[in-house]
């Protein structure tokens, strides 16, 4: 299997995917291993912030993001971390 290159692809091939009607449990299941292990934190924030734009599951983005938060110790980065929570976690509707 190809791996997407990209964020933006990797979107767009679980909206495909959403669109094709695949049970969300596959989808979820799928997209748990794409999480960038090695990848920067910033691609990591992508990813979790992505759980909420994709699943609308804000308790699974909750513990990815304690996750990166023990992962990270950059203030720089803590702080950007926590805008981002507030806002794909917190104030969602």
């Amino acid at each position: 299997m190809r791996r997407c290159d990209t964020r933006a692809k990797q979107r767009q091939l679980f909206e495909l995917l959403r669109e094709q009607a695949l049970a969300e449990g596959m989808r979820k299941t799928l997209y748990r291993n794409t999480r960038p292990e090695n990848g920067s934190a910033l691609e990591k924030l992508a990813w979790a912030e992505d759980i909420v734009n994709l699943f609308g599951d804000r308790a699974w983005a909750a513990r990815a993001y304690a996750d990166l938060a023990a992962e990270v110790a950059e203030s720089h980065f803590r702080d950007r971390l926590s805008a981002s929570r507030k806002l794909f976690v917190d104030e969602r509707l």
